[in-house]
């Protein structure tokens, strides 16, 4: 079982788990993490499109992940989606482990990190 689940990293579209994220960590729209600008046009695409975007207001560089909880994470967007779901199923760090291809420790790590988040 374990290596059929550690399959589904790469079974899983990164656009729409991207955006799943996007959207859940920007409920109102693309805004400038840093001095909290709303983003339009080109701008707002490219954040949503996972690309860097430089605020015209504060002219500080940022991506979709800056300022949240996935910030600096070395991991790609069907990781972070897949250790959101499996942390609020419960799955044990084991299952979490072996889907999302982590270490154990990186997997405790990302389920206590997700789990403060959302509480």
């Amino acid at each position: 079982m374990r290596c059929a689940a550690s399959a589904a990293v790469d079974m899983i579209d990164a656009d729409g788990c991207r955006a799943f994220l996007v959207r859940r960590l920007h409920p109102g729209g693309g805004r400038c993490p840093h001095c909290g600008v709303s983003l339009d046009g080109r701008q707002a695409e490219s954040f949503a499109a996972g690309g860097r975007i430089r605020c015209n207001s504060c002219k500080r560089w940022s991506t979709w992940r800056t300022g949240t909880l996935f910030h600096r994470a070395a991991l790609d967007e069907r990781q972070l989606f897949l250790l959101l779901m499996l942390t609020s199923l419960h799955c044990s760090i084991d299952d979490i482990s072996a889907v999302c291809r982590l270490s154990p420790d990186d997997a405790y790590h990302w389920q206590h990190r997700i789990s403060e988040a959302c509480h």
